[in-house]
């Protein structure tokens, strides 16, 4: 049955959620209203029709329809409407739809009166304050919400059909491939309490976010393999608030990464007094060792160091994973390999990032093609 629960904003106001469980999914699913009586039409629609939203919400536009669906009310009855999604993806959205400023700037107004100038504006301003990746996802995020009004019937079009982000300006600094002699003159002259870790960065190709994420059960487990492989089944992601939680990474970055046997050995022995529950590489309190912590405390260090011994490059900890790329495939291994080790959705991205290196392909290409075309 469906129920109602309160709760109490910061400012005094209250919201008041409709709980109920899908009889399709299973899943408990909720709904906020900014009153009880809206709430309680909600309840007991659900509960007089089998608790299905669809039946409900058919019903309440056939009994008021002049009634204007915000966006923000869209937004939770998209987000009630995914099936698919586990509830970190839930909570991914409404961290954009939060941090992106979609509530506040249009989440308010009726979602069949918001124009393209509208969300014109908004991305205008986001744009002011976030990368083109960031506002990307925000606008991807918004476009889905404003296709299930339409297939509502709460709205006649999208429009983020009509808004175009503008082309990406390549202001982001290039990637930086390090030579074997260039990785082995920064890694030595590095804090010896974080070599390791950058030896298992360069030999893997992990993310930050990944390699740090670590546990050491898993680790112990994948190690111990014939063929060992550091397990890559979550990374630290960005909380809703403040800070980072432990999360699921996307389906495709999900992975099983080879790394050589001596440095599996390596690893096993860093991790023999750990708990099963402890992170592989941490902080001195053995909690999650941030990026800005390992940059400003250790990594930029390094690197002045290195380039007081010669080295002209000035790379950054991602760098580590283009690095890797570039060796692996330098050493004649395929974009498709290569893509799943990485944990790139498709062979595109890494074709974008790393096509230019491919010079073994390239030369056995031209050394194939003309054996063919001899007479």
């Amino acid at each position: 049955m469906a129920s109602i629960r309160e709760r109490a904003k910061k400012d005094g106001a209250k919201t008041f959620y409709v709980l109920w469980r899908d009889p399709e999914t299973g899943k408990q699913t909720s709904l906020p209203f900014p009153s009880e009586s809206q709430a309680t039409v909600l309840q007991n629609l659900l509960n007089a029709n089998g608790q299905r939203l669809s039946i409900a919400e058919q019903l309440l536009k056939q009994s008021s329809p002049s009634a204007e669906m915000t966006l923000n009310q869209v937004f939770e009855r998209h987000l009630a409407g995914l099936t698919r999604a586990n509830e970190q993806t839930i909570a991914d959205y409404r961290t954009i739809w939060k941090y992106r400023s979609i509530g506040d700037s249009l989440g308010g107004l009726p979602v069949s009166q918001i124009t393209d100038e509208q969300v014109g504006v908004w991305l205008k301003g986001e744009l002011k304050t976030f990368s083109h990746k960031t506002v990307s996802n925000g606008i991807g995020l918004l476009s889905s919400v404003f296709k299930t009004a339409v297939r509502r019937g709460w709205a006649a079009s999208n429009p983020c059909d009509l808004v175009r982000l503008p082309e990406k300006v390549d202001t982001e600094r290039k990637a930086t491939f390090l030579t074997v002699k260039e990785f082995w003159l920064l890694h030595d002259v590095f804090a010896p309490r974080h070599q390791l870790m950058m030896r298992a960065f360069v030999a893997s190709g992990l993310r930050y976010s990944e390699m740090t994420a670590l546990g050491v059960e898993a680790t112990r487990e994948g190690l111990e393999r014939k063929v060992p492989a550091l397990p890559v089944v979550r990374a630290w992601k960005k909380a809703e608030g403040w800070g980072f939680r432990l999360g699921a990474p996307k389906a495709e970055s999900v992975r099983d990464v080879s790394i050589q046997s001596d440095l599996a050995t390596e690893i096993l022995e860093h991790v023999e007094k750990k708990g099963p529950d402890d992170l592989v590489f941490a902080n001195t309190f053995g909690r999650q060792l941030r990026n800005t912590t390992f940059h400003n405390a250790g990594w930029q260090d390094a690197v002045d160091a290195a380039r007081a011994k010669g080295l002209r490059k000035d790379p950054r900890p991602h760098d580590l994973r283009h690095t890797h790329a570039s060796w692996m495939l330098g050493e004649g291994m395929s974009v498709y390999d290569l893509s799943k080790r990485l944990g790139h959705k498709s062979t595109s991205t890494t074709e974008q990032i790393y096509g230019h290196l491919m010079q073994k392909a390239h030369t056995a290409g031209a050394a194939m093609i003309g054996s063919v075309m001899e007479r």
